[in-house]
């Protein structure tokens, strides 16, 4: 695994904004579950409604049994779209979950090599506070600077 990050790629910034993304959808989820409750109130009271008139009518029409098929295939349809929203908002649920404990892993190995950095560039420090500079001696200082010595001397007999 690679310890270091991108140039491309600020590992800080990603958790953050999936974070964000997970919280985001987590709203949209519960006006989601908020619409299909009140979806599911309104089924309920339309059956009874129905059933309440179905109570108060006396004498049964062609017409009647009809429109009651068709009430009672409406309500079946609602109802199984009603469970359907329900089953894809419990699998969204999951996915968030999901989504929250990676990111919370992602944070955790954040931490970890943030640590890590911390203790290499205290090691370096250390290291180099203890390295003491060596001297040049007089001999490597000379061998190594005269050629440019002996250039000056050149150019400042020159004027």
């Amino acid at each position: 695994m690679n310890t270091h990050p991108t140039k491309n790629h600020a590992p800080a910034d990603h958790p953050e904004k999936l974070q964000q993304q997970v919280f985001a959808d987590l709203e949209a989820l519960k006006e989601k579950e908020v619409k299909l409750n009140a979806y599911e109130e309104r089924l309920r009271a339309l059956v009874e409604r129905h059933e309440l008139s179905r109570s108060v009518r006396s004498e049964p029409n062609g017409n009647t049994a009809t429109e009651l098929n068709a009430a009672w295939e409406k309500l079946h349809r609602g109802q199984a779209l009603l469970e359907a929203e329900r089953r894809a908002l419990k699998g969204e649920q999951l996915l968030i979950r999901e989504q929250q404990a990676g990111l919370q892993q992602r944070e955790a190995e954040i931490a970890r090599r943030e640590g890590w950095i911390e203790k290499c560039e205290r090691e370096i420090a250390a290291v180099a506070a203890t390295t003491v500079p060596t001297n040049l001696t007089r001999a490597g200082r000379t061998l190594t600077t005269a050629p440019f010595l002996a250039v000056k001397q050149l150019f400042s007999r020159g004027n």
